[in-house]
């Protein structure tokens, strides 16, 4: 019907029109999308079919499906030391299986026998040492049990031995519940109080959270009953909301603790202040103490005349010294 049938047909482009609605419904936010767009403003769905095929469904394609299917069967190994169960892992050996079938119609490969299935599947297990698993697996290597040419029937009877299974079910469930009652309500002998009776207000108002636009539907009665339960469940005292007074003291801490690190800064810079003042002092004292013996450096005299010049020459002289120390200190002296 398809080589007989006419493209000129008026029902023709209502069916390609429906073709491609559905194919651009189907490859929505895929990576198939961008294979139709060039069919989209004459509503080619035939077209897109087309292009969708020779892109993404040729041979190359399914030589790529049958490699990986054929590395996983082959070079996948399971030891049962992660969290993988032996059942995922025979999951993952059907698919390959099924895909390397689907792959044989279209290209030419070799698919594999049962009994090749099941010898790939003992040497990928054959690596867990747990006693039960290595007994199953003697048994179906056994040709008097005639599981070696039945994958189906092996994997079932290799399944309740899987250890990480075991290890899950032994482990305590996060979702399980020790009790439906409280220390104070619905213990054993006293009488279960609803949770909506212990959460009304006097007004009548539930203690729930509500939505601006449901609060505001409030009397005005239930609304200051419900403020007040607020204030009083966040420790708020005379009006004073509780996290108001936590803000206030968190930043007080701040402020105090940056004001103790400025005083402390401020500490350490005036103490260093006055050791360099103590020791441009005794710098002082010394370059006078050795200019009375010596010539001063800012005097062009003799050692013998060194003793004439006033004080007042020879603090001159220590002066002009100990700028050419505090210019050679800073890197700014004259060469």
């Amino acid at each position: 019907m398809r080589a007989r049938l006419t493209s000129a047909h008026a029902l023709f482009q209502m069916d390609n029109d429906m073709l491609f609605l559905l194919l651009d419904e189907a490859v929505h936010d895929s990576e198939y999308a961008n294979m139709i767009k060039p069919f989209e403003r004459r509503r080619d769905g035939h077209g897109a079919y087309v292009s969708i095929l020779g892109n993404h469904a040729g041979d190359d394609k399914w030589d790529r499906i049958i490699e990986t299917a054929e590395t996983y069967t082959q070079k996948k190994r399971w030891d049962g030391s992660s969290g993988v169960t032996l059942e995922f892992h025979f999951d993952k050996l059907k698919s390959s299986y099924i895909d390397l079938e689907a792959g044989a119609e279209h290209v030419h490969h070799q698919v594999s026998t049962p009994r090749t299935c099941v010898k790939l599947m003992l040497v990928s297990i054959g690596g867990c040492n747990d006693p039960a698993l290595q007994a199953v697996i003697a048994s179906i290597k056994n040709e008097i049990n005639g599981l070696v040419d039945n994958f189906e029937g092996a994997c079932r009877l290799l399944l309740p031995c899987c250890p990480v299974a075991k290890r899950h079910n032994n482990k305590r469930q996060n979702a399980q519940i020790s009790a439906t009652y409280g220390d104070e309500q619905g213990a054993p002998g006293k009488e279960w109080i609803p949770k909506e009776k212990v959460g009304t207000g006097p007004s009548g108002v539930e203690y729930l959270y509500y939505k601006p636009k449901d609060f505001r539907r409030l009397s005005q009665e239930m609304q200051t009953d419900l403020k007040a339960h607020r204030r009083k469940k966040n420790g708020g005292k005379d009006g004073k909301d509780a996290k108001k007074v936590r803000f206030d003291k968190k930043l007080k801490g701040k402020i105090a603790s940056l004001v103790t690190k400025q005083v402390k800064e401020k500490v350490v810079a005036i103490e260093k202040e006055n050791q360099d003042e103590q020791d441009e002092q005794k710098e002082i004292a010394s370059i006078i103490a050795g200019m009375r013996t010596q010539a001063p450096a800012g005097l062009k005299v003799s050692a013998a005349n060194a003793q004439k010049h006033s004080p007042d020459d020879l603090t001159m002289a220590a002066a002009v010294s100990i700028n050419k120390i505090r210019r050679r200190k800073r890197g700014d002296a004259p060469k």
